[in-house]
């Protein structure tokens, strides 16, 4: 999720082909899998606050909680098997 903090004209981000405008004070949720890129064709500084929300299919972050929290909290139904990683090479390392 991104809260547009200062967004000056000009700044926005393309998800899954999608173009997507930050407005002040208003949140953008939105997967992060899918490929998503930002432009800023301004000369005033951008503040956006990211945060990050688990999936609740990622099954590495699942098995990353420990055996008593996978017990309490089963893999939804609709998630199927849960699925493998993430499909772009490097999601979710840190820098």
């Amino acid at each position: 999720a991104h809260l547009g903090l200062r967004v000056p004209a000009g700044a926005a981000m393309a998800v899954g082909g999608e173009r997507v405008v930050w407005e002040e004070g208003r949140a953008v949720v939105f997967d992060d899998t899918y490929v998503h890129s930002v432009t800023h064709d301004g000369d005033e500084a951008r503040y956006v606050l990211v945060t990050w929300f688990c999936h609740p299919c990622d099954v590495a972050w699942r098995a990353s909680l420990g055996a008593d929290w996978l017990a309490a909290h089963p893999l939804p139904r609709w998630c199927g098997e849960g699925g493998g990683g993430p499909p772009i090479p490097g999601y979710g390392q840190r820098f």
